[in-house]
C-alpha cells in the first residue's frame, strides 16, 4: 500500500460566529472520520485537529478546528478537503469483497458489450447519490450514477468497471438553453 493521500471528508462552510465549520464525511459510517488521529488539509498539507461539536443528521457534523476561534479566520481557509495517508486505511485483501473510491480512479469504463467508454477521473457526490465522473478518449466528460442498476461490475484486478450505458449522462454546456444533456450515442 503506497502512502498517497486519500480524501475522507470536506469542511464546507462556517456555522455561526465562533469558528465552527460544517463537515461532510466520506467515510462509512460517517462518524469514522473522527477515528483518524491525523487529518491533513489538501491545500497545504497541514495537520488539522477537529473537535466534534454536534451531528447535523444528513448534513454532516459541526466541528471546531484547533487554532480557529472566529468566523473570519475560518472563512479565510475554507473550503478544505480533509485527507489521510493511504497507509492509515484498513487494507482490503480481497478485491472482490470491497474497494475504496480512490481505487476507482483511472479504471476503464466499459459497456456491457465491452465497448470502451473512457476512464474514471473522480467520484463525486451531489447529495442524493455518488457518481463516477468519466472522461472519454475525446475529452468529453460523463457522469454515471453509482447505483446497482448503472454500475454492473467493479473489477479492480482487471482495472475496469462495467456499466449499463443507458445511465451514462454527458455533461456539456448546452448551445441551446433547452438542451441540458446528451446521451453517449450523440458523440461521434
Amino acid at each position: 500500500m503506497d502512502d498517497a493521500y486519500v480524501t475522507v471528508g470536506k469542511l464546507t462552510k462556517p456555522h455561526g460566529v465562533r469558528g465552527l465549520a460544517k463537515l461532510i464525511s466520506f467515510t462509512d459510517p460517517p462518524e469514522n472520520i473522527f477515528t483518524y488521529a491525523s487529518l491533513f488539509s489538501h491545500v497545504d498539507g497541514n495537520e488539522l485537529k477537529l473537535e466534534k461539536k454536534s451531528s447535523n443528521g444528513v448534513e454532516g457534523f459541526l466541528v471546531g478546528i484547533q487554532g480557529i476561534t472566529d468566523r473570519s479566520m475560518l472563512e479565510s481557509i475554507l473550503p478544505i478537503e480533509l485527507q489521510i495517508r493511504r497507509s492509515m486505511m484498513i487494507e482490503i485483501t480481497d478485491q472482490s469483497d470491497g474497494f475504496y473510491y480512490s481505487d476507482l480512479m483511472g479504471l476503464s469504463i466499459i459497456a456491457q458489450d465491452n465497448k470502451s467508454l473512457g476512464q474514471v477521473i473522480q467520484v463525486v457526490s451531489y447529495g442524493a447519490q455518488d457518481n463516477l465522473e468519466v472522461e472519454s478518449a475525446s475529452g468529453t466528460k460523463y457522469y454515471v450514477p453509482f447505483t446497482k442498476h448503472a454500475v454492473l461490475d467493479v473489477d479492480i484486478v482487471k482495472g475496469q468497471i462495467t456499466i449499463n450505458p443507458i445511465y451514462l449522462i454527458a455533461q456539456k454546456i448546452p448551445q441551446n438553453p433547452k438542451a441540458e444533456s446528451e446521451s453517449v450515442e450523440d458523440e461521434d
